[in-house]
C-alpha cells in the first residue's frame, strides 16, 4: 500500500515546485499564482470497544489511546492542509497535534470546527456546548481541520426534516456542516477562500450488502459455480439503487439545496464537498463497464445528486477507469466483500480548483493485520488559483 503514497508525494513535490516558480517574489502581490492544496477525507472509526466498557473504563481508555495514536500517525503521514474527519469521537487534540507535526506548526495554529456537537445526553447542541472531548458515549462526528484560518461556517443545530413536513428523513449536524477556509500563498501574501463541506449519510439499510450479494451471484453464475442463493431472493439493481434513493439521496439533495448560494458563486469561491456517503457512485457502474462488472450497471443516485449540481468527483477525474482504479474504501477490515465499494468522496466545483493527484489508501500504515479504520482514506491534491486582491467573503 505504499505506492499510492509515493505517487502522491511525487505529485506534491511537483506542485510545490510549480508554486515556487510562479510566486517566488514576495514583494510582488499583483500576480496570479497556483498553490497546492491537499485535502483528506477519512472516517477514522470509533475504535475497538469492550462489551462492558463502562465497567472497565481504564482498559477501554487504553484501547482508545492506542487507536488515537494510530490515527495520528497516519494523519501525520498524509500531511493534509484540510482534513474532513468523520467519526472524530474525541480525537480532536490528537489530530491537531498530528497535523501540526506534519506542517511544523504549533497545534494551537491548526484551526478546527466541530460540526457535529452533542451534549452529554446525546442531543444536538451548539458549538459552545459541544461535549467534544468525551469519547464514550460518542459525541463529535464531523470535524473540519485546517492549517489555514477558518473565517465562517454554515451548520444546522437542531433536528429538522430533510425534505418537508412529514418527512421520515432527519437532518441535523450529524450529516452536514461547512466552513470557509482562507488559503494563503506565502510567496505573495494573497489569499483565496474555499468553502469546505463535511458530509455523512445514513448507514442503515445501505445498498452495499445486497449489491455485493448480487455481484457475487453474477460472478459465480458466469463461471458456472454452484449457487448458494436463489435468484428470486436477490434484489434487482434498480431495487438496490432505491435503497439509496429513499434516504441518502434525499440527504444529499438537502446539502445541495442548503449550499445553493455557494454553488452559484463557486467560480469566485470554490466549493469542496467531502464525506462518507455510505453509498456507491454511478460513475463506477455505468453501461460502459458492465461487462467487467459481470453484466451489472447501476444508476446509484447519491453521486448523481452532486454531479447534477455541477460537482466533479476528484478521484474519478484523475482515475476515469473504475476497473483499473476501483478506489474501494469499504472496507479494509473485511476483505471478503465481493463488490468494489467506493463510498468516500471528495467532490469539487469552481474553475479555480484543479485536481492533480488523487488516491484511495485503504490501510495507510497499519498493514492488513491491524487496520486503523474500517474505511479507506480519500486523499486529493489540488492546485488552487489565487488571484491578487481576492476578497475573503462567503457571498
Amino acid at each position: 500500500m505504499q505506492k499510492p503514497l509515493i505517487y502522491f508525494a511525487l505529485a506534491l513535490s511537483l506542485a510545490s515546485l510549480a508554486g515556487c516558480d510562479k510566486g517566488s517574489d514576495s514583494s510582488n502581490s499583483d500576480i496570479t499564482t497556483e498553490v497546492p492544496l491537499t485535502v483528506l477525507e477519512w472516517n477514522t472509526y470509533v475504535g475497538d470497544k469492550l462489551d462492558d466498557w463502562k465497567q472497565h473504563p481504564e482498559e477501554q481508555a487504553k484501547l482508545d489511546q492506542e487507536h488515537f495514536q494510530r490515527v495520528a500517525h497516519d494523519v501525520t503521514d498524509f500531511a493534509p492542509d484540510i482534513f474532513v474527519a468523520v467519526e472524530t469521537y474525541g480525537k480532536r487534540h490528537a489530530i491537531q497535534e498530528a497535523m501540526a507535526k506534519a506542517h511544523h506548526m504549533s497545534a494551537d495554529d491548526i484551526h478546527y470546527h466541530t460540526v457535529t456537537c452533542l451534549d452529554e445526553n446525546g442531543k444536538t447542541t451548539t458549538q459552545g456546548h459541544c461535549a467534544a472531548d468525551i469519547i464514550r458515549p460518542t459525541t463529535d462526528n464531523l470535524t473540519i481541520f485546517s492549517k489555514y484560518e477558518i473565517l465562517d461556517y454554515k451548520e444546522v443545530t437542531a433536528d429538522e426534516e430533510a425534505d418537508g413536513e412529514g418527512s421520515d428523513v432527519k437532518w441535523n449536524n450529524w450529516y452536514f456542516g461547512a466552513v470557509l477556509v482562507n488559503v494563503d500563498d506565502p510567496k505573495t501574501g494573497n489569499k483565496q477562500p474555499v468553502w469546505v463541506v463535511a458530509s455523512w449519510f445514513e448507514w442503515r439499510e445501505d445498498s452495499g450488502a445486497p449489491f455485493s450479494q448480487l455481484y457475487e451471484h453474477n460472478r459465480n453464475k458466469l463461471y458456472g459455480q454452484q449457487q448458494a442463493d436463489d435468484d428470486e431472493a436477490l434484489m434487482s439493481a434498480e431495487d438496490i439503487a432505491d435503497l439509496d434513493r429513499h434516504v441518502r439521496a434525499r440527504q444529499a439533495q438537502k446539502i445541495v439545496t442548503t449550499i445553493s448560494d455557494l454553488i452559484n458563486n463557486a467560480d469566485n469561491i470554490p466549493v469542496i464537498v467531502a464525506g462518507d456517503h455510505n453509498a456507491m457512485s454511478h460513475l463506477d457502474f455505468t453501461e460502459q463497464w458492465a461487462d467487467q462488472h459481470y453484466g451489472l450497471s447501476v444508476d446509484f443516485p447519491v453521486s448523481k445528486v452532486f454531479t447534477d449540481a455541477g460537482f466533479i468527483d476528484s478521484y474519478r477525474r484523475i482515475h476515469p477507469n473504475p476497473i483499473i482504479y476501483p478506489g474501494s474504501s469499504w472496507s479494509p477490515m473485511w476483505k471478503n466483500i465481493a463488490a468494489p465499494e467506493r463510498i468516500d468522496f471528495i467532490y469539487y466545483q469552481g474553475n479555480k480548483l484543479e485536481p492533480i493527484a488523487s488516491a484511495m489508501v485503504d490501510s495507510p500504515s497499519a498493514g492488513f493485520s491491524d487496520q486503523t479504520s474500517d474505511h479507506g482514506a480519500m486523499l486529493t491534491n489540488f492546485n488552487l488559483l489565487i488571484q491578487p486582491n481576492t476578497e475573503a467573503n462567503g457571498t
